[in-house]
């Protein structure tokens, strides 16, 4: 079993075996039946031969050991009309319980498996059905659009008949007559007759008829084989077994009991092949299958282990037994604490509970559920993998993980996946619910958690608003250089001025002169400065360039004369070398004095003096100012060129101004657009998630969040409180007509009062003043500032009346709007924690449980609930009912409410006991 409670079937509830007269082959044995059954990927079937019982013992033998259910049934066919009933028995009935059942109805053994005998001429539809209610077994009237159908019956008869309160169900062959609006009568006709020869418009009328008032009546349309031995044939056989049939939801231990509850709910459990070829269920990629939690406070006793459904899962328990503990615990678990943030009461509530255990007032006060030997093991499955996460060594608010995943052979071995950050689930209580619907910020924030492609505009617009800061930041940067092209060619100017004075005096020419011939004078000094320092290392080296102390080795007596002979010979070739250093060292002392006396004596000595001469006579003639400046007359020149540069490139920076001016429009009306592309995301995922949800409408309105809009200009003007009227004025004006060129209007007159300087008669002079005040930054981000959009949500209470704001509802209705938008969408788990708080049994038929059916189709929803409507109208696949009178949190019994301990659960829980609930219906003039 993949997991617990109810699930879908492929049934095939009509068909004959060979024991049928009219099934020719009459060798295929019971076990070639039932493979051919698997084969055809059946899991239920029932045995329904004509008007005998006699192969049922032989066929649920054959089908010992495999997958396959088989209820025990017949085909009866029912006095002269010779209308066809299948009359299906729970699992546990054999061939004499058929057999006996036939007898009651007047059919002896020698007329059995006659496809034409027929009941007692006594015996009518009308008493063989009741006979066959009597016994606890299902009536379906077969193949009501066919030959030996209701449809040989009057209107009336038929209309009668489908009134017995037992008859849920009828099986329907014809797609043509099943859709009889999409076929006109001539259409109809043609079709059917490519099948039934002999047709006419009477009976097609009459066919037609046994349909529609079966609908009318809302019957559960069921679609089975009655397997024939070939295309078109009339006989039966095995080529025809699962070539129709209905998928139909029951308890995982399918039963009689099991069907009758799917007949009952048919919009629910009933999915016939005329629709549905395939499952019509398809597990979500995410789901909670299973919680054991040990040792904790709540269940010292022993464990607590609750199992889950992928679909609706419900808890029920009275006062006191913990139903919501299951909540709070996987909301600690999961650390979903942050959804609690506007609510202090219930983070308070929640972080007390899921803590580690203390008594505090004495004995009279228990917090905290966790202790030191507390485990918690928490199944999932995330497609089609199962994964468990063990929760151990609670301290101090902080415990272990282990991850693990359940391999091909049915072990978990430890697992590296990342489980925690693919584990999404959402989690409610009805306070939470309540918030949403009293807060349009609470549920623009849901509608755009909830809408997948909304991620990439919102980030698309932290773009733009980036690049807008970014470029109005450069564009204030260039506005300064650009203001400051007047100073600077000023200084231009005077620089010219100044080097022009001094060339036209010929200042610059001695100037050039002095310089020219200062720098031959160092280049000559270098080289004289070189020889001198040579000379000085020469000398240096030589008062060092000595022979070592020969007379102070100790050789050994045999060697020491002829070392010393040969060491003596070397000095004096050393000493050679010294005299030669002696003789070099002069020379290079003449040569210095030789180039000095060469330079003194040159043409270009003579000038160069001429030159200082002249320099001379124009420093004696300047001023102190005009020689500093003479002197860094190439100073000026590069001042001169870097002046031109500046204004060549405020030449540029007024160029890219005008391109950077036009680049921010073009960012701001992107910056708009992106804003309404918001606005249409979420337009069309109300539109896509409210299409089947009538009752229930949600506008987005464009800019037309006040609030909002105020609070985001107040932050900015980090004024969170004060100037109230003036504010009051700017919501006046923004909002009285179109918002978004409102808000542009208002944006224009801060500018003006901002640049200005002047006042605006609209404020008042304080906040005149605040806005003169304000930096580029604020500016800026009031250039991006539009008022957010306002979510309305309207409901209507009944068909008939019209739609009504949710703001004028009461408290359940609010509740009941905003719980039917969250079951309209998503498909991660959701937990519910008694939503129905607030809301009147009504409102929850009405709006609720028609929600939750269609929600649990796309997610597993687990609610914790007190209403019965939930579990019982809301067809709950996986009921969990705690035990009221265990001291611990207990489980008393799990099951689907096909389950009669679970039934006596729900009525003694939610209903007060049969005895109340009946004395109810009586006073309410209700049969039950």
């Amino acid at each position: 079993m993949e997991f617990r409670g109810n699930r879908w079937y492929k049934c095939d509830l009509h068909l004959h075996t060979p024991v049928s007269k009219c099934f020719p082959n009459k060798e295929v044995t019971a076990k070639e039946w039932v493979q051919t059954c698997l084969d055809k990927g059946l899991e239920v079937v029932a045995v329904t031969d004509h008007n005998s019982g006699n192969n049922i013992d032989q066929i649920i033998e054959a089908s010992k050991g495999t997958n396959l259910t088989v209820f025990p049934g017949v085909e009866i066919t029912c006095d002269t009309s010779k209308v066809h009933l299948l009359i299906l028995f729970d699992k546990d009935k054999r061939t004499s319980d058929i057999n006996a059942f036939l007898h009651y109805c007047g059919i002896q053994d020698h007329k059995f498996a006659e496809q034409d005998a027929t009941t007692d001429e006594n015996e009518t539809i009308f008493t063989i059905a009741d006979k066959a209610n009597s016994r606890g077994a299902l009536v379906i009237p077969a193949h009501i659009d066919e030959y030996n159908g209701v449809s040989e019956t009057s209107n009336q008869t038929i209309i009668n008949f489908f009134s017995k309160t037992y008859i849920n169900g009828v099986q329907v062959v014809n797609k043509e007559l099943y859709n009889q609006d999409s076929y006109p009568p001539q259409e109809r006709l043609k079709a059917l007759r490519e099948r039934y020869p002999l047709i006419n418009e009477d009976l097609v009328r009459k066919w037609s008829n046994a349909v529609k008032l079966a609908k009318d009546s809302n019957k559960a349309i069921l679609t089975f084989s009655d397997n024939p031995s070939g295309l078109g044939e009339s006989t039966h056989g095995l080529w025809g077994i699962g070539s129709r049939y209905t998928w139909i939801k029951m308890d995982e231990d399918v039963s009689l009991e099991s069907l009758r509850h799917a007949l009952l709910m048919p919009e629910q459990r009933i999915r016939n092949d005329f629709e549905y070829q395939e499952n019509p269920y398809n597990k979500p990629e995410l789901i909670i299958k299973e919680l054991v939690i040990e040792k904790t406070s709540l269940n010292e006793e022993g464990p607590l282990h609750i199992q889950f459904n992928p679909q609706l899962n419900t808890i029920i328990g009275g006062r006191g037994t913990g139903k919501s503990a299951i909540h709070r615990i996987i909301r600690g678990l999961f650390d979903y604490n942050s959804d609690l943030g506007d609510f202090s009461e219930l983070l308070k509530e929640q972080t007390s509970f899921f803590k580690q255990a203390e008594i505090a007032r004495g004995e009279e006060e228990k917090k905290g559920i966790l202790t030191n030997e507390t485990v918690i093991e928490f199944f999932l499955e995330r497609l089609g993998r199962t994964y468990k996460i063990n929760y151990s060594n609670f301290q101090g608010g902080r415990f272990n993980k282990s991850f693990f995943k359940l391999n091909e052979e049915g072990i978990f071995e430890e697992s590296t996946d990342s489980i925690l950050e693919l584990f999404k689930a959402e989690i409610y209580s009805q306070k939470q619910i309540y918030h949403i619907a009293t807060r349009p910020n609470a549920l623009r924030e849901k509608i755009d958690q909830s809408i997948d492609s909304l991620d990439e505009t919102l980030t698309a617009i932290k773009d733009r608003q980036h690049k807008y800061f970014e470029t109005t930041a450069k564009i204030r940067t260039i506005k300064d250089r650009i203001d400051r092209k007047g100073k600077i060619e000023v200084e231009k100017n005077d620089i010219q001025e100044r080097l022009l004075e001094f060339k036209e005096k010929g200042y610059q020419t001695i100037l050039n002169k002095q310089k020219e011939a200062e720098a031959d004078n160092s280049r000559l000094q270098v080289v004289i400065n070189d020889l001198e320092q040579k000379e000085i290392s020469l000398r240096e080296f030589m008062e060092e360039f000595t022979y070592p102390d020969i007379d102070s080795f100790k050789f050994t007596a045999d060697a020491e004369e002829e070392l010393k002979m040969i060491l003596a010979r070397n000095t004096t070739e050393f000493q050679n070398v010294i005299t030669k250093l002696t003789e070099a060292s002069i020379t290079l002392s003449k040569a210095k004095e030789s180039l000095s006396n060469a330079i003194s004596s040159s043409i270009w000595n003579h000038n160069y003096q001429e030159i200082k001469n002249e320099y001379n006579i124009v420093q004696e003639t300047l001023s102190k100012k005009d020689l500093e400046d003479l002197g860094n007359i190439e100073n000026l020149s590069n001042q001169l060129t870097d002046k031109e540069n500046e204004l060549a490139d405020i030449t540029k920076d007024e160029e890219e101004l005008q391109s950077l001016s036009e680049e921010l429009v073009a960012i701001s009306n992107s910056y708009l657009e992106l804003r309404k592309r918001v606005t249409s995301l979420r337009r069309e995922f109300l539109q896509t998630v409210l299409t089947d949800t009538p009752n229930i409408r949600i506008e987005v309105q464009p800019f037309r969040d006040s609030e909002n809009y105020e609070s985001k200009l107040r932050n900015i003007l980090q004024k969170p409180d004060t100037f109230i009227e003036d504010f009051k004025t700017i919501i006046s004006f923004v909002f009285n007509g179109n918002a978004e060129k409102k808000t542009k209007e208002l944006r224009e007159v801060i500018t003006s009062v901002k640049n200005s300087g002047a006042n605006n008669e609209r404020f008042t002079g304080r906040f005149n003043n605040l806005i003169q005040g304000l930096n580029d930054e604020q500016m800026d981000k009031i250039s991006l500032l539009y008022p957010e959009d306002k979510i309305e949500v309207k409901y209507k209470a009944n068909e008939a009346s019209g739609f009504k704001s949710i703001s004028n509802a009461s408290a359940g209705q609010k509740t009941s709007a905003i719980l039917t938008f969250l079951l309209s969408y998503g498909s991660s788990p959701l937990l519910l924690d008694q939503p129905e708080d607030d809301l009147d049994n009504q409102l929850i038929y009405d709006l609720i449980v028609d929600r939750l059916a269609n929600s649990k189709n796309k997610r597993q929803i687990i609610a914790v609930t007190h209403n019965a409507n939930i579990p019982v109208n809301g067809d709950s696949e996986w009921i969990v009912a705690m035990n009221s009178e265990s001291k611990d949190v207990e489980v008393l019994c799990q099951g689907s409410i096909e389950n009669e301990s679970i039934k006596d659960a729900i009525c003694n829980i939610m209903e007060g006991g049969r005895e109340a609930f009946q004395l109810r219906a009586k006073r309410y003039k209700i049969e039950i």
